[in-house]
């Protein structure tokens, strides 16, 4: 019993720095103020925001030429699945996110099922009236 004490112990001993790692990363990220937090101050932040920009255009540009429906993010990851081609949906919820807090969408309330079998809220363009040619 001593000896499985002892490995128990030592298997604490080296796992517990992992443990407290995780414990702090899950604690801080609340308080991320960049969606650019795997990018340490880099020369390729400019490069990074003007992507995000152009996603965040070609996804408002989709909500404009679909305005007769309201869409998750799902709906626009399959509907630009050839305009923007390897764009994870974490991107497309990223642009959204960023658009509904510019007032360019909102959020219905209602929800759908996703991508990956869980519930997704639904936006639709905040004026029909926006126009935006890329």
């Amino acid at each position: 019993m001593k000896k499985q004490d002892d490995l128990f112990e030592r298997m604490a001993d080296i796992t517990r720095p992992f443990m407290q790692d995780l414990y702090d990363y899950k604690h801080e990220k609340d308080k991320m103020k960049s969606y650019h937090n795997t990018v340490p101050e880099s020369s390729h932040l400019p490069e990074y925001e003007r992507k995000a920009r152009t996603q965040d255009e070609i996804i408002l540009q989709y909500f404009i030429d679909n305005a007769e429906f309201n869409h998750s993010p799902s709906d626009v990851y399959y509907g630009l699945s050839f305009n923007i081609k390897g764009t994870p949906i974490t991107s497309i919820r990223r642009a959204i996110t960023n658009l509904t807090n510019s007032g360019n969408l909102t959020k219905t309330g209602m929800q759908t099922m996703g991508m990956h079998g869980r519930s997704e809220n639904i936006w639709k363009l905040a004026s029909p009236q926006l126009k935006l040619k890329l």
